[in-house]
């Protein structure tokens, strides 16, 4: 499954928050950085790679900062990623049927 206009708020890259695109797969959840103008980001370069086996939790947030469809992915070593997107429920019913085998 691939979802596009998707925001990922990380502090490295120093670019805050970064647009692109999630795929989610068998094995991974990936987030790849679109290119923008004046920013550095090259398409496929600083991605952000989260094996789905590693995923614990996943907790929909109402409002991130000011922007609504947030989703928060937590990792065994509570490491958390924040994304925004409006087909939050989409993804998050993708990443859940990834850990039963679907």
């Amino acid at each position: 499954m691939e979802q596009h206009n998707v925001s990922l708020y990380r502090k490295t890259p120093k670019v805050w928050p970064a647009k692109g695109k999630v795929i989610a797969t068998a094995d991974k959840l990936i987030f790849i950085p679109t290119p923008h103008y004046g920013v550095l980001h090259v398409s496929r370069r600083d991605s952000t790679f989260i094996n789905s086996g590693e995923v614990v939790g996943l907790r929909e947030k109402r409002w991130m900062l000011v922007f609504p469809f947030g989703l928060e992915v937590i990792t065994a070593d509570s490491t958390t990623y924040s994304f925004v997107t409006v087909r939050r429920d989409e993804l998050v019913r993708k990443i859940n049927g990834l850990g039963q085998g679907e």
